[in-house]
């Protein structure tokens, strides 16, 4: 919250494909996921295992493509979520994956 009252979104573009923006954003609710941002749409994609999370909806037709760039990007995408998590995050870092070390 900022000292007037306003929630902040803090929200960092890891990569953007063809105007389309895998983004991560700070503060986030459970499970650790990041967001795919594109024509304005906005679905998310669970880091773990770059899986659409259940009920969200949205860009459906590019899943096969999010989930190659989230093999590709996955270091990236860890890096940056554990990099914006302040201290009060409800969900906190996620491991960095053995291939990212």
């Amino acid at each position: 919250m900022t000292d007037s009252g306003l929630r902040m979104f803090n929200e960092e573009q890891v990569v953007r494909i063809n105007n389309m923006s895998l983004v991560i954003f700070a503060d986030e609710h459970p499970p650790p996921h990041f967001h795919v941002k594109f024509a304005g749409e906005n679905a998310s994609f669970s880091l773990a295992d770059g899986k659409r999370l259940p009920g969200v909806k949205g860009l459906e037709k590019y899943d096969r493509n999010i989930r190659k760039w989230w093999t590709k990007y996955r270091c990236d995408l860890v890096k940056t979520w554990n990099n914006t998590r302040p201290a009060n995050c409800q969900v906190g870092v996620v491991p960095l994956p053995p291939e990212c070390k």
